[in-house]
């Protein structure tokens, strides 16, 4: 069984908002996973600047083996990135230390996490991820209401005096949810947190 083969990962202790979030793996082989041997460990890879660091440092938990397959058996990741396809089996994507994952806080992974929700699981998850998904962060609204004002304040600093005077008699009248509920069916998308991104 599963359970037979992977050790406990060691607890630790809960980060606050602003240290770095831990990404840990169990290391086995198929070897060892196939005929039941309890030889594995947990790998943490916030400690390796490059995925041939990680892998190196694989290899050598296994050098018994002449030609270790390595497995990696159980993850331990922030919950918002276990969907993502970063991780299979056998194998790990580069793209972990190069999209600057490591380097990732808790709240970045909100910011990530409520991103996916608006856009939806990507196909796939390259080094430029995590800069458009900050990048297309708009702001934080208690309501689509407000949104739709800070977007209409937003608006009357890029028009001349006379392009807001077109339409200041208009503003008292503005259905404000109406007009947020129009701007998220086109250019913008709200997590149920109150993020907006652009689309």
């Amino acid at each position: 069984m599963i359970t037979d083969v992977i050790k406990p990962k060691p607890q630790q202790q809960h980060a606050d908002s602003s240290e770095r979030l831990r990404f840990s793996l169990f290391v086995t082989t198929y070897h060892k996973y196939n005929t039941g041997e309890g030889g594995g460990q947990w790998l943490d890879l916030n400690s390796f600047q490059q995925k041939a660091d990680f892998i190196a440092a694989c290899k050598k938990i296994h050098a018994d083996e002449q030609q270790p397959e390595l497995m990696f058996l159980d993850l331990d990741f922030p919950i918002a990135m276990n969907n993502l396809p970063l991780v299979h089996e056998c194998y790990v994507s580069k793209v972990m230390w190069e999209s600057g994952l490591m380097e990732c806080n808790q709240k970045t992974l909100d910011i990530i996490q409520d991103y996916l929700e608006c856009t939806g699981r990507p196909t796939e998850f390259d080094a430029s991820f995590m800069g458009q998904a900050l990048e297309a962060l708009y702001g934080v609204f208690d309501s689509v209401e407000d949104f739709a004002k800070s977007y209409l304040l937003e608006l009357k600093l890029t028009l001349s005096n006379e392009e807001f005077k077109a339409i200041e008699s208009l503003i008292p009248f503005i259905d404000y949810e109406r007009y947020a509920k129009d701007l998220l069916k086109k250019d913008f998308s709200m997590a149920s947190t109150g993020r907006v991104f652009r689309l």
